[in-house]
C-alpha cells in the first residue's frame, strides 16, 4: 500500500510542477510587432530526428512488451514534432540499415533521440543491443550480431549544427559472460551534448509491466504530463517512480554532457497519443524480463 500512496503523491508532484510551469498568454496590442520581436530559435534546433527500435522477437525469452514499447513512444515523439524512424524486431541488417538511415537524416542538424526496447547486456568493454531472431544459448552468434551502444553514439556525434544527443535504453545490462561479479561494468563515454538513460544500473535487470517495460511507462508518463520540464528533470523523475514500483530493486541510471536544458516538447506539434499511462502500468508483473 505505501508504495501506491508514494507513486500517487511523486504523481501529484510532478501535475502540480507541469501546472505551475505554465504561463498565461497575454493580448498584446500588436500581434505581428510582438512576434517580430521575440527571439526566434534556429532552424536547426526546431529539427527532431528519432530512430525508435522494438525488438521482443527473440528465438529465447521473447519480450511482449517491446513493440507496444516501441509503439508508444513513436506515437508520443511525433506529437511534440519528432521525425521518427519507426523499426520492429528489426535483425542485424535492419538495425545497422536503420542506424544509416538515422545518420543521414541527422546530418542536417538538430536534436537527435534514439530509443531501445529489447534485450541488453554488457561484456568487459561493450554495451550490447540484441537484434530480434538472436538466440543468446548461442554466444557467438549474439555477440557478433549484436549492436555496440559506443556505435550508436559515434553516428549521433558526427558534427552537425546545434546538435543535442539522448539515448532511452529501456533493456537489462548484465554481465552474462562474466565469471567475476567484481568485472567493471562497460559504460561508454558520452560524446559532448549527449544524455543517456539507462533503465538499469550495471549488472541490473530491467522490469516489465502488464503493457509496457517499467522505465518505458515511467518515462511516457512524464513525457506527457511534464512537457514543459526539460528532458533530465522528466528523467529523473521517471527514475523515482521506477525506483518506488520495484522496492529499489531496479534504479536507472543518467549520465549526462549536456551544457543546457534540452526540452523535447519545444515547438510542439499534432495532439498526444489517445491512450495514457496509469497507475497499472507501473505494477511489476515480471521483475527480471530483459535479461538474456
Amino acid at each position: 500500500m505505501w508504495r501506491i500512496l508514494l507513486l500517487v503523491g511523486m504523481l501529484g508532484v510532478a501535475v502540480a510542477q507541469a501546472h505551475g510551469a505554465a504561463t498565461s498568454s497575454a493580448s498584446p496590442p500588436d500581434r505581428a510587432a510582438a512576434a517580430l520581436a521575440r527571439p526566434q530559435p534556429p532552424a536547426a534546433a526546431a529539427r527532431r530526428v528519432a530512430l525508435v527500435i522494438g525488438n521482443g522477437d527473440y528465438r529465447h525469452r521473447p519480450l511482449a512488451n517491446a513493440r507496444r514499447d516501441s509503439e508508444a513512444v513513436s506515437a508520443t515523439l511525433r506529437s511534440l514534432g519528432f521525425d521518427v524512424i519507426d523499426v520492429r524486431d528489426a535483425r542485424p541488417q535492419q538495425m545497422n540499415d536503420a542506424l544509416a538511415e538515422f545518420r543521414r537524416r541527422l546530418a542536417a542538424g538538430g536534436v537527435g533521440l534514439f530509443y531501445f526496447a529489447g534485450h541488453g547486456y554488457q561484456t568487459s568493454r561493450d554495451t550490447l543491443l540484441v537484434p530480434a531472431g538472436s538466440d543468446p544459448r548461442v554466444p557467438a552468434a549474439l555477440v557478433r550480431d549484436s549492436v555496440d551502444l559506443a556505435a550508436v553514439l559515434r553516428v549521433m556525434s558526427v558534427p552537425r549544427p546545434q546538435q543535442s544527443n539522448v539515448v532511452i535504453l529501456d533493456a537489462c545490462l548484465e554481465q552474462p559472460f562474466e565469471s567475476s561479479a567484481e568485472s567493471a561494468a562497460a559504460l561508454p563515454r558520452l560524446p559532448d551534448e549527449t544524455l543517456v538513460a539507462y533503465a538499469t544500473a550495471p549488472r541490473g535487470f530491467a522490469a516489465d509491466g502488464a503493457a509496457h517495460g517499467i522505465f518505458t511507462a515511467a518515462w511516457l508518463h512524464q513525457l506527457t504530463l511534464a512537457q514543459r520540464a526539460n528532458v533530465n528533470e522528466q528523467l529523473q523523475q521517471a527514475t523515482a517512480l521506477v525506483a518506488a514500483a520495484t522496492d529499489g530493486r531496479q534504479t536507472p541510471r543518467l549520465e549526462s554532457t549536456l551544457a543546457q536544458p534540452l526540452f523535447l516538447a519545444q515547438n510542439r506539434q499534432g495532439t498526444a497519443p489517445e491512450r495514457t499511462i496509469t497507475m497499472r502500468d507501473l505494477q511489476v508483473v515480471a521483475a527480471q524480463s530483459r535479461g538474456i
